[in-house]
């Protein structure tokens, strides 16, 4: 049961790395993480009680239950994730009716603020990753 944790974790980083814009915004959101990631480390062995010794019930389906929301957050995560892109590619006019020039507007656009310190939410050339 301790497989799919290390896999979900390393996802998990990932997709708050790439989704994330902003110095003191990409801060803030690893330290939310990992004060998210010790504090179950911490509550976990509690729900290993020593009178349910060897099968320890209450510690094995508090696994699976957190794998199972595992699973569904990060599900969620991603419609909403594309939701957001579709809202904004609408706002930009981005697809198939957009001409050349609107284009290359766009992307100097993009290059123009591609450094600059703004927040995901703020940039609208910000796409997400899922």
């Amino acid at each position: 049961l301790t497989g799919p944790y290390s896999a979900a974790f390393v996802m998990i980083l990932s997709l708050q790395t790439a989704n994330t814009a902003g110095h003191m915004k990409g801060v803030v959101t690893n330290a939310v993480l990992f004060l998210g990631c010790c504090t179950g480390n911490i509550a976990g062995p509690f729900f290993y009680k020593g009178g349910q010794s060897p099968r320890y019930q209450l510690g094995i389906w508090s696994m699976i239950v957190n794998h199972l929301l595992e699973v569904d957050v990060i599900l969620a995560l991603r419609v909403l994730l594309s939701q957001e892109n579709k809202k904004r590619d609408r706002m930009q006019g981005v697809g198939e009716g957009e001409s050349v020039e609107a284009w290359v507007e766009r992307e100097r656009e993009a290059d123009r603020i591609a450094f600059s310190d703004m927040t995901d939410r703020e940039n609208l050339n910000f796409r997400y990753i899922y």
